[in-house]
Order: C-alpha cells, then structure tokens, then sequence
C-alpha cells in the first residue's frame, strides 16, 4: 500500500477524526516496517597479501626423552658390545667411575705370629703409619671441597651417569710389608651402577706361600654423586673378607672413592682415580690409600696403573704396592 493510497482512504472517511487516526497509523506503520528491513550484504573482504594465513602444518611439540628411550637405545651405525648408550651420544658410553681407583686393589698382608691376632697395642705406632693416616684424612676431605666448588658436568657426562654402566677391571702386580715379605697378588673387580646408586665386587688372591697366603674379597654398595666437570664422587661401605695364611679377618670396609678427571673426549676420558678407605675387624683398625691413573685405549678399553699404601696389624706396620691391568666397559 502506497501513501497516495493511504491519503485517498483517510479523505474518504466521514469523520476528520478518524480519518487523521487512520493516516496516522499507517504512517507509523510504514516507518516500522521499514526499520525491520534488513541491511544490504557488505562487499566481500580479502586479506591482503601480508595478513595471508599460513596453510602449512604446524610441528607437534617435542616429546619429553623418556629413560628407557635414553638408556636402551642402540644409535646409527653402532656395532659394539656396549647396549646402554644415550640416544644424544654418538660414542660407546663408558660409566662414571665412582667404586674404586683406577687399578685393582690387593689385600692388607699380615703375618701369622704373636701379636698378629691381638692387634696393636702391644707395639707403638711408628711415623710412617702416622703419616698415612693423615694422608687418608687430607685426601678424603679435599673431593668434597673440589666437588662443591667445580662446574657441572657436560650434558653427555650427565646423561651417562644416569644410564646403567658395568666394568670389568683385571690386574696384577707387586705387594710387600716389612714383616711378611713380597707376594704376587692377582685381582679381578666388577662395578656396576645407574644414577645415585652402585655395587662393587673385588676378589684379590696371591700364590700361596710358608710365610703368606692371601684371599681377599669384598662386596660393597656404593652411592654416587652427579659428576661434575672436573670431580667424579662416591661413597661405599661393604662387606671385606680378609685370610692371611690361617687368620680369617671379617669386617667392614668404608671408602670414598673419586676420581680426578683431566681430559674427555666422548666416553673416554683421562683420570687419577683415587680411594682411601677404612678397615674395620675384630683386631683393630686399618686404613688403607689407593691412587691410580686412567689411560683410555679407545671408548671400550683402558689401561690402568696405580700403587697403594696400606696399614697391617691394626695400624702396626706400613706396606705398600703396585699394580697395572687392562679395564673393559661392557
């Protein structure tokens, strides 16, 4: 309906009141009817060239390296006996050494005779024992200052240290004490560990003579502390089985073994492995020094070289010994 037509109905009403009614509402009407009329469609927006949106995938986020992903992985192109190699390594991973010196240990020698049963109290302590406890002492407290003060380790030395490692150390060598003479100790030393925690297992053994007989073994569990860059550090306490001819002297046996790196190179690495330890049987006490170097022969394989001081006869006697050997990391 048009307004020419709306204004042709309200003339041909009678009264002038109803026609304005009439026009009125048809005016109104018209201005409603109008509001409700949608919008026309705005024109088509396009993105400009710089605010294009990018169709390419987006990279799912990397995935947390899991233990077992790290640990027991082999990598490309590896063929060696070792099977525990974190993934971001491309070398043979070789354990931090934290159970032990470098080369194996022999055993406190102790004659047979008076005196060797009741410990020392019948004789005084003359300077050289009292010069290697205070070595034990000195050199078991300077890792711990070493270790607070160094750097961390690198991130591959890291991850090593948190993966299972196993080794397997042979030697032998040269051991004498003034009372019971020279012997030709033979030594074999497992160690195995993973992160904070580690066993050790050792068995010594000398040819058996008139005036010595050595088997000496030990079983020990070790805790190992994160390496740092240039201090490796552990804790043991075990279990020591010590025969010297017809005694049999068990007892427990506290170490600090740590080792003193100077140069890495991947999984080999250069090191003086260091252990005092102390000897704890029914006769006394005895201390003991183990110093030793660790020359690498490729990832897999080093040679060892170390000599050692040890108390007998429950801090009587000083002996002392060397030894050299080959060490293999499985």
């Amino acid at each position: 309906m048009t307004l020419a037509r709306g204004m042709n109905i309200a003339r041909g009403m009678r009264s002038p009141v109803t026609s304005g009614v009439l026009l009125a509402v048809f005016l109104s009407s018209r201005v409603f009817a109008q509001d409700l009329t949608p919008p026309p469609p705005p024109p088509a927006m396009q993105a400009a060239p710089s605010e294009a949106v990018s169709t390419d995938p987006v990279p799912p986020p990397a995935e947390e390296a899991t233990w077992s992903s790290r640990c027991l992985s082999r990598p490309a192109g590896y063929y060696g006996a070792r099977w525990w190699v974190p993934r971001h390594t491309v070398t043979v991973s070789e354990p931090i050494v934290l159970s032990g010196s470098g080369a194996t240990h022999g055993a406190q020698p102790v004659s047979k005779g008076s005196g060797s049963s009741g410990g020392g109290g019948g004789g005084g302590k003359d300077a050289a024992v009292l010069l290697l406890v205070a070595a034990v002492v000195v050199v078991a407290a300077l890792p711990v200052i070493f270790y607070a003060l160094d750097e961390d380790a690198p991130p591959d030395v890291v991850g090593r240290f948190e993966c299972p490692s196993f080794d397997v150390d042979v030697a032998g060598g040269l051991e004498t004490d003034p009372k019971s003479g020279p012997s030709v100790p033979m030594s074999v030393r497992l160690k195995a560990g993973a992160s904070w925690f580690g066993l050790m297992a050792q068995f010594d053994v000398s040819p058996w003579t008139e005036t010595r007989r050595l088997v000496d073994s030990r079983v020990a569990a070790v805790v190992r502390f994160t390496p740092r860059q240039k201090v490796e550090l552990g804790i043991s306490v075990g279990y020591r089985s010590l025969t010297l001819r017809d005694e049999w002297r068990p007892g427990f046996e506290a170490a600090l073994p740590h080792e003193y790196v100077f140069w890495r190179d991947g999984a080999a690495h250069v090191g003086l492995e260091v252990r005092p330890s102390v000897f704890v049987w029914h006769g006394g006490v005895d201390v003991g020094l183990d110093v030793g170097l660790r020359i690498p022969l490729g990832q897999v394989f080093s040679l060892n070289v170390s000599g050692r001081l040890f108390s007998v006869d429950a801090l009587t006697r000083v002996g002392s010994g060397a030894q050299a050997g080959v060490g293999v990391t499985l």
